[in-house]
């Protein structure tokens, strides 16, 4: 609760006030478009074997991300510290506006793993990177096979040209950081002052980190748990869409997730992605072919599920930490 009061004493009162306004406004939107009536029939139907494999994947989701904190962090922290940090994450995403809860990822860095702000910022913003480079090829290659603009050949020909490009790209992020911070200098002096002087000291900082903590064997760790995280996010929301009977094949439904997971990027004010959420999966459904009102009912159940998720694994990661603590202790004390 203090850390979710302290970053949010960072946002200002405008900021909260146009996130929420805007959240209201698209999420009002959303229900006035509803068939309430196709809604309540989805979910009497539900097959809630799926749902509950889907609300599976979400939790192996969050134990995969946990591991890839632990690898992005030099200092290699404990499994029990990664779990803490990505589920108090998760649940700031969901209670703070766009771009707070990223803030409160670099918190969590700086508090439980003692790194700097430039370090934890390239430790966030270098596994945002991951997951923006493997989720847009994943987005790209099944919107290619979709429309079939591609034979198979030409479509595998591409997937493993980004394959080799792209972890290219990240593992020398080092040299335009460097060249952001020579420049800097030559304009400004070796010492400049107030706000560039800070963003000096972060660009350094954040090239330090990634020559020593980005080594080829964090890449590739980096790159497979990254692929697992995806696998299983894009999985539970195809069970999800299975379970609620939706005429999508398997492609589609990846595409529409892919898709969906992308809307994070748009620069656009809510809280916790409530609102943009709901209109963005409802309006992916509708190009599928779904009815606008039968797609509209099926991104709010979804997205029930989807909300509820951080606040399960939350549950579940502290629970299962404070049993662990407990039986360490009950160790330590037990007479020999």
């Amino acid at each position: 609760m203090s850390l979710f009061l302290e970053i949010a004493r960072r946002g200002s009162p405008l900021l909260w006030g146009l996130a929420i306004g805007v959240s209201l406004a698209l999420l009002l939107g959303v229900l006035l478009q509803v068939d309430w009536h196709a809604a309540a029939s989805m979910l009497r139907l539900a097959a809630w074997p799926f749902v509950l494999g889907a609300i599976a994947l979400l939790m192996v989701e969050g134990i995969v991300t946990a591991l890839r904190i632990g690898v992005f962090t030099p200092s290699r922290p404990g499994f029990a510290t990664c779990l803490k940090v990505n589920a108090h994450y998760v649940l700031l995403l969901i209670l703070l506006p766009a771009r707070l809860g990223e803030m409160g990822a670099v918190l969590l860095f700086r508090r439980y793993f003692r790194q700097g702000a430039g370090a934890a910022l390239m430790s966030v913003l270098s596994q945002r990177l991951f997951d923006l480079a493997i989720l847009g090829s994943l987005f790209m290659l099944l919107g290619l096979s979709l429309a079939s603009l591609l034979t198979f050949f030409q479509t595998a020909f591409l997937a493993a040209g980004l394959l080799v490009c792209l972890p290219l790209g990240l593992f020398y992020l080092d040299r335009p950081l460097a060249a952001a911070a020579i420049a800097l200098r030559r304009k400004h002096g070796p010492r400049p002052s107030g706000f560039r002087h800070h963003l000096l000291r972060l660009l350094l900082q954040a090239r330090i980190w990634h020559r020593h903590g980005l080594n080829r064997r964090t890449l590739l760790y980096g790159i497979a748990l990254t692929v697992a995280k995806w696998a299983c996010n894009l999985g539970s929301l195809a069970l999800l869409f299975f379970a609620i009977h939706l005429a999508l094949t398997p492609l589609e439904s990846a595409w529409v997730a892919s898709a969906y997971n992308l809307l994070a990027v748009l620069p656009i004010q809510t809280v916790g992605g409530i609102g943009l959420g709901e209109a963005g999966l409802a309006g992916l459904l509708a190009i599928n072919g779904l009815p606008l009102g039968l797609a509209v009912g099926a991104s709010l159940l979804v997205r029930l599920v989807l909300i509820a998720a951080p606040f399960l694994f939350w549950a579940l990661a502290m629970g299962a930490l404070r049993i662990t603590a407990g039986n360490g202790q009950q160790k330590r004390e037990r007479p020999i």
